[in-house]
């Protein structure tokens, strides 16, 4: 994705002259949603830092135990009908903000500093949290139904349906009834195996496909600041 920005920016007239991402020192660190662990030390080493992550959004069920009695879980759902989200670093980073205000903040809301043991929102700040919103008037809940609900990304694994070894159930790919939730939900085999398909029916310039925007606004960020 850093490659595919570099590219594009690249053949911009209106990109200046700036370090492309791939010729700059950024580390990539496969953390989980558990982030927040490294709270201290991205705060000691005051580095620009990226969080990439997903929005994780749940919604209460009631539902009874092997005792028949009565419990509240909190059950993965689309984020147009959650009422909270799963995620400990959004909860963390951004001071347990509501789904609803999750959904509204901008990526100035989403730039902090730490204050007083404290991340806040700031411009200006050396870390960046991003995940998923909205996208033609839908937000995903996940990487993979952020990917499909771009067109162009769907009709990309429709394409190679049959060479895409991370995909399970591809009939469903057929059914106008499946949305992108139903397809990450239900089609999706392993998820690393999943991004490693899209990496291998990429063509020379990455054009085939597209990053979903919380992804590339991050990634931009990273670059521009």
């Amino acid at each position: 994705m850093m490659k595919k920005i570099d590219i594009q920016l690249s053949h911009s007239d209106k990109e200046e002259k700036k370090i492309p991402l791939l010729s700059q020192n950024i580390s990539i660190i496969e953390v989980g949603a558990y982030s927040e662990i490294f709270e201290l030390f991205i705060d000691f080493i005051g580095i620009k830092t990226l969080i990439v992550t997903d929005l994780d959004s749940t919604r209460k069920v009631k539902k009874l135990n092997k005792n028949d009695k009565e419990i509240t879980n909190g059950e993965a759902c689309r984020v147009a009908i959650g009422d909270n989200y799963a995620n400990p670093a959004l909860k963390f980073f951004l001071n347990n903000k509501t789904l609803e205000e999750l959904k509204s903040l901008t990526l100035k809301d989403k730039c902090l500093i730490k204050t007083d043991d404290k991340w806040v929102p700031n411009e200006n700040g050396t870390v960046c949290i991003t995940y998923q919103t909205d996208y033609d008037g839908y937000t995903a809940r996940s990487f993979e139904d952020s990917f499909l609900a771009i067109p162009q990304n769907k009709n990309l694994v429709i394409s190679k349906i049959d060479s895409f070894k991370g995909i399970k159930n591809p009939r469903h790919f057929d059914n106008e009834n499946k949305d992108s939730y139903d397809l990450a939900n239900e089609c999706i085999n392993k998820k690393p195996h999943f991004a490693l398909d899209i990496l291998y029916h990429s063509n020379d310039d990455y054009s085939n496909w597209e990053i979903p925007e919380y992804i590339k606004e991050g990634l931009l960020w990273l670059k521009e600041n």
